[in-house]
């Protein structure tokens, strides 16, 4: 890799003359929210208001809502609405004033909690011009043991003619420094700025800390950001999000102090999610999705810094902004140890500045840079992108980037291009370089471009391809993956398998020349996870069928009951009746189906004398509702499934206990599937919604047959038919499923038995054999058919129950169980009454 003139990126932080938080003096003049300083113990809830002009020009101003000087300090809110406030930093030779704002400080022992200071309005003057403007600090906190924790600052507007330092939580002594919140909404920074979450000196952790930047002029020379920052402990979990506002917008050669604050890089602005000199920055995060950046000068960008430790799973994500200027991406930066397991994302983003992209760099010869993914998921303009380097050099020389050092700078590297038309002087240091064809893909397009002279060593890389299951590709087709102006090396790697979605595999052939990369399809076929799609289907049936068996046994049960409940009732009258069930089934399917939930009838019937016996006739509403889990090889899919829908029924009966019926029902089915068990989706959600009509129809005869001790059995054959119809459903990947028709036939012979306990309870115990004809599940993808689950097979079923009609009552119930062995294995509940009115 070519030389590239960084000032200093190996940050030396040392004290200024000049300190960040001040130090009181005995000529500064200061203002106490509540008390004086010689306030001790605890302290709360202070509130003040400050809106008018402070101006003092032999020292520091000091601003203290809640001041304790031992004790902790809490919850307490200083607000400014105004005011001027004029300190001159050259009134006495390196005197340097400055005005310094605190909303709960502890000086010698103690925490500081939930404080804020809230800034509306407002000048904020150092008249040198040079000088630090203002220090605002929600809270303090001093001593080991203790933290300073949920403090916040929040910038509405102001103008601060000078530099500035913000920080919402400060730690001293060994506090720990913790989910403290800065939020700049507006406000002019002239002359620089330097903005902590948290900010812990000496040892103690600072941790989960955020800083948020929605607008304003950030820093008019120079912008300095941390989510969180430690001198002698961990920086974990911080946050900076900018979504808006200018960060170092004038050039920084108008500043007459570009060189003062020697322990930060010659950069015009810089951002660090977590930052720390003796410790590991870990997990930290720079989200950047708005605003500008550095328009005329340099701007650095780390997810995690650290100076003697590991910088190890850090994150840069960029969704928008502006850059014009150079900017440079780091995942993880470590002086003197690793820097692994980092990752940058690049989604979106404008302007026509230099970007560079690093995973992690090391300055160690031992260090590794390893585990680091960059992503990128549109036609950026890049320099150079590396998974790990090894920097060497200094801030006067130079520094040179290194593809080798002592450590291990390759394994695990990873780059993802999701789209095409992407620009790069080079690449380096990535053992998997990974093209994912995007929705908008079109055939002919490249997809990354190579601007830059040198060599791009790919000998050592694996080549991995995916498409979005909305891609246009065909068999034959030939993808244009790197064209470079240098000379491509490769290894052995000749061939691979495409993954279009979640669905489909293409095999693909690799050409290659010195200069281009393609890749060439071939033959594509449904992958073996594409049948857990399709496993919803066979649960929206199954479910489907659990609705026709409640119709046509228990249904029709409580419909004949309620004509019946009353001996005074008048013959031919409608009578209402109700019916649910409830229980898990499990369906073999190839694979298997887990279903879980109730279908439930509400309806009319009426019963008629018709020859030597009674029909029986009416209507009813039905619903349904359930959830399912598919299981099929490792895969878990799940989701939600109901109907709605009417019914029509007649049965007849005749003096000799023979009985006929039949039914109609339709309506409409819905159902949603979700995995996250998709290979290259581990974790994601990759799911649809399907929405079909549904019908079918039962037909029945049996015989009843009174035996002694008043028992009585009852033999039967039924049919059973239903259809889910035809859908087609979208994955969240692009691809779209193609589902056919479900077909049920179903036979179930079998006999009831009933003992009349009293004239008002009965139990009965029924055995029934069920065999399914059909119940395929089947379903396509771009033309090709994927696995088919089915519920074909035998089923053994079982129920018993109990029948309760008292005399003379309107009221009867049926409470009983369901149970089945086969093909369908599962237990149920079920539920019948009728109370007529």
């Amino acid at each position: 890799m070519k030389k590239k003139g960084w000032a200093s990126l190996l940050t030396v932080a040392v004290s200024c003359c000049l300190s960040v938080t001040g130090t009181v003096n005995a000529e500064d003049k200061i203002y106490y929210g509540q008390g004086d300083g010689n306030n001790t113990g605890n302290i709360a809830n202070v509130n003040w208001t400050l809106n008018r002009d402070y101006s003092y020009y032999g020292g520091h101003q000091w601003f203290y809502t809640a001041y304790t000087k031992e004790g902790n300090a809490a919850n307490s809110t200083l607000t400014i609405n105004g005011g001027t406030y004029t300190v001159n930093g050259d009134a006495v030779p390196d005197s340097r004033y400055a005005n310094y704002f605190y909303g709960g400080i502890t000086e010698t022992s103690g925490s500081a909690t939930g404080n804020s200071i809230v800034i509306n309005s407002g000048n904020f003057i150092n008249e040198s011009g040079t000088w630090q403007a203002a220090g605002i600090y929600a809270g303090k906190a001093t001593g080991s043991g203790y933290a300073a924790t949920n403090n916040n600052v929040t910038v509405n507007a102001g103008n601060f003619q000078g530099y500035t330092y913000v920080s919402a939580g400060l730690g001293y002594d060994g506090s720990d420094v913790a989910d403290n919140k800065v939020t700049i909404n507006g406000g002019t920074f002239e002359k620089g700025i330097y903005i902590f979450g948290g900010r812990g000196y000496t040892t103690g952790n600072t941790d989960n800390n955020t800083v948020t930047v929605n607008g304003g002029t950030i820093g008019g020379y120079r912008a300095f950001i941390w989510g969180g920052k430690a001198d002698d402990g961990d920086a974990r979990y911080n946050t900076i999000n900018l979504t808006g506002g200018e960060a170092a917008s004038i050039p920084s050669a108008e500043s007459n102090d570009k060189n003062k604050f020697t322990e930060y890089e010659q950069g015009d602005a810089e951002f660090y999610g977590g930052y720390t000199l003796n410790g590991d920055a870990l997990y930290n995060t720079v989200n950047i999705s708005g605003g500008s950046i550095s328009t005329s000068g340099t701007g650095l960008v780390y997810g995690g810094y650290a100076k003697n430790g590991n910088a190890n799973y850090n994150t840069v994500n960029v969704s928008g902004g502006t850059i014009s200027s150079k900017l440079t991406l780091i995942g993880g930066f470590s002086a003197a140890g690793d820097a692994s397991g980092n990752t940058i994302r690049l989604t979106g983003g404008s302007g026509n500045g230099s970007v560079y992209l690093h995973g992690g760099i090391t300055m160690s010869s031992t260090g590794n840079a390893t585990g680091n993914k960059i992503a990128i998921y549109f036609p950026a303009q890049l320099k150079e992108i590396s998974g790990g380097v090894y920097l060497t050099g200094n801030d006067t020389d130079g520094f040179n980037y290194n593809l080798t050092n002592a450590g291990d700078l390759f394994t695990g590297n990873a780059l993802y291009l999701a789209s095409s038309g992407i620009n790069a002087q080079n690449i380096y240091n990535f053992e998997t370089l990974s093209f994912h064809l995007p929705s908008t893909y079109q055939s002919g397009s490249n997809m990354l471009t190579l601007n830059g002279t040198e060599n791009t060593d790919l000998s050592k890389t694996n080549i991995v391809l995916s498409a979005a299951g909305d891609a246009a590709l065909s068999a034959g087709q030939t993808i244009n993956l790197i064209s470079a102006q240098g000379t491509l090396s490769y290894g052995s790697q000749t061939e691979g398998t495409l993954k279009q979605g979640v669905s489909l595999n293409y095999h693909y052939t690799l050409n290659k020349d010195t200069n281009n990369l393609q890749a060439v399809l071939g033959e594509a076929e449904t992958t073996d996870e594409a049948k857990s799609p399709v496993e919803t289907r066979a649960a929206q049936a199954a479910f489907l069928n659990s609705g026709a068996d409640l119709l046509a046994a228990d249904g029709l049960l409580q419909a004949e009951r309620a004509v019946k409940s009353s001996e005074r009732a008048v013959k031919g009258e409608w009578s209402p009746f109700f019916a649910m069930q409830g229980g898990k089934y499990r369906y073999q399917t190839g694979s298997h189906v887990d279903t879980r939930g109730f279908s439930a009838l509400l309806g009319m019937a009426r019963e008629v004398k018709s020859g030597n016996g009674k029909l029986l006739y009416g209507f009813a509403g039905e619903y349904g509702k359930g959830r399912y889990d598919s299981c099929y090889n490792n895969m878990h899919g799940k989701g939600d499934t109901d109907y709605g829908g009417g019914a029509i029924f007649v049965q007849h009966k005749d003096a000799k206990g023979m009985h006929y019926e039949a039914s109609l029902r339709a309506g409409r089915t819905k159902a949603d599937y979700s995995s996250c068990d998709f290979t290259g989706y581990e974790g994601t959600a990759i799911g649809y919604d399907s929405d079909s009509n549904y019908w079918g129809a039962h037909f029945g005869l049996g015989k009843a047959v009174k035996l002694a001790g008043r028992n009585e059995v009852d033999v039967s054959l039924k049919y059973f038919y239903s259809h889910t119809g035809s859908d087609s459903a979208r994955l969240t990947t692009g691809e779209t499923y193609q589902f056919s028709a479900v077909n049920s036939h179903r036979l179930r012979l079998g006999a009831k038995l009933t003992h009349a306990f009293t004239a008002e309870s009965k139990g009965y115990f029924g055995a029934y054999f069920e065999h399914e004809f059909s119940g395929d599940a089947k379903a396509s993808v771009a033309g090709y058919s994927t696995g088919t689950p089915s519920l074909k097979g035998n089923s053994g079923i079982f129920e018993i129950g109990w029948l309760h009609h008292p005399q003379n009552s309107n009221f009867t119930l049926d409470l009983g169980l369901t149970a089945a062995c086969g093909k369908q294995r599962g237990l149920a509940g079920k539920a019948g009454m009728m109370w007529k009115f």
